[in-house]
């Protein structure tokens, strides 16, 4: 695995997608960072907190859609991919290389976000007054990065064409964050105790969007788990998407 993460990172190096993607999320941070220096009414700690996670919204489920549908579509136009299962090379390690590659770019674009607009809210409104909880956050930041990467190297290693792997890739989002809007409405998670509102919960704990959509809620909220509580949801959702991805990988005819 180890030389084909090494060619997997050697050309993401090269990919104008990764560097047009890194330039866009690093353009919105510096667009939302300097929104804070007009922004009233609100407490720093909130600022702060906005500021850091606020990526964990629609823009990087988007970008990081974009960026894997066309970076793992770009392996059948050159026959990269049955090339190394030619020389022997299993297919989970080819998936495995693929997932760890896509993880860390989502890491990466996730970190260049907040670490752009964090100094520019630093600038802004000095120190985070209460940074205690900041490295949770951001490993459950994370988590939720590599919970859409698993969803979109699944999606990617298994559409041949860019095109329709991307589109695929964004309906995904539409429907996953269509589904924590609408169909787990805050009456039913909250004033409900059946079923229904055990198994609303549920998913909406499950579906990376509605974890982004609670590490992006300031103040006292009674939809929102603190981070620590989301992560197994996470680890859960990594697992069912790999999985997925992984069993139809491993039947698909690459010829």
């Amino acid at each position: 695995m180890k030389s084909l993460l090494t060619s997997y990172f050697s050309r993401l190096g090269k990919s104008r997608v990764f560097w047009l993607c890194a330039a866009f999320m690093a353009i919105l941070a510096v667009w939302r960072g300097s929104a804070e220096f007009t922004i009233v009414g609100q407490t720093a700690q909130d600022r702060w907190t906005v500021i850091l996670f606020g990526e964990m919204g629609f823009e990087l489920p988007c970008v990081l859609a974009v960026f894997a549908a066309l970076f793992l579509g770009g392996e059948y136009g050159g026959g990269a991919i049955r090339s190394k299962l030619i020389v022997g090379r299993s297919r989970w390690t080819v998936y495995g290389s693929a997932l760890i590659t896509v993880s860390a770019t989502a890491a990466l674009l996730a970190l260049l976000y907040a670490g752009v607009a964090a100094a520019l809210c630093r600038l802004a409104h000095g120190p985070m007054p209460d940074a205690s909880r900041v490295s949770v956050y951001l490993a459950a930041v994370l988590l939720v990065c590599v919970s859409w990467s698993a969803l979109f190297t699944a999606i990617g290693l298994n559409c041949a064409r860019p095109v329709v792997s991307a589109a695929v890739c964004l309906v995904a989002v539409l429907v996953s964050f269509a589904a924590c809007s609408h169909f787990f409405p805050a009456d039913i998670l909250l004033h409900n105790n059946g079923l229904e509102a055990a198994l609303s919960r549920f998913f909406y704990d499950l579906l990376p969007s509605g974890q982004g959509a609670q590490l992006r809620i300031i103040g006292t909220d009674n939809l929102r788990d603190p981070p620590e509580a989301l992560m197994p949801y996470s680890a859960l959702f990594i697992v069912l998407a790999t999985a997925a991805g992984l069993a139809l990988f491993r039947r698909k005819d690459l010829k």
